[in-house]
């Protein structure tokens, strides 16, 4: 074996060892700061689903009173706000148009990015092994 080639091994095997004493730690470090950051910025998950069961594209849930629409692309999920950033009002959703309408102030909405921007408050989702979250700010 070369001299270089022995260094070579000795520098991967090091690293490897440093990474399999270090990464528990790690993987500790990262979780305490995703605690830490939910409390800075006043997260609170509330529990969706343990999986998707896609069997509509546009999904309307209720959380603490309020109004969330969930949409599906694939097996790629987000969440918009089903309130009415104009007036406050609930937004009606139809599955025809694949837009939320409010009849308040009679704007309307697209849940679809390709057909325009999209206005609605859009709010984080995040899979655990547990399910899905979805991440309001109190």
């Amino acid at each position: 074996m070369k001299r270089i080639d022995f260094f070579r091994e000795m520098r991967l095997g090091f690293l490897k060892t440093v990474r399999s004493v270090y990464e528990p730690f790690v993987e500790e470090d990262v979780e305490r700061l995703g605690h830490l950051a939910n409390r800075v910025l006043q997260m609170k998950w509330y529990f969706l689903f343990t999986e998707i069961i896609q069997t509509s594209k546009v999904e309307q849930v209720f959380i603490g009173g309020n109004p969330y629409f969930l949409t599906y692309d694939g097996w790629k999920m987000e969440a918009y706000s089903g309130i009415c950033p104009f007036c406050s009002s609930l937004l009606f959703y139809s599955n025809l148009s694949a837009t939320g309408k409010c009849f308040k102030c009679e704007e309307t909405f697209h849940l679809d990015r390709t057909n325009g921007e999209l206005l609605l408050e859009e709010y984080p989702i995040k899979k655990t092994e547990n399910g899905y979250y979805l991440g309001i700010r109190e």
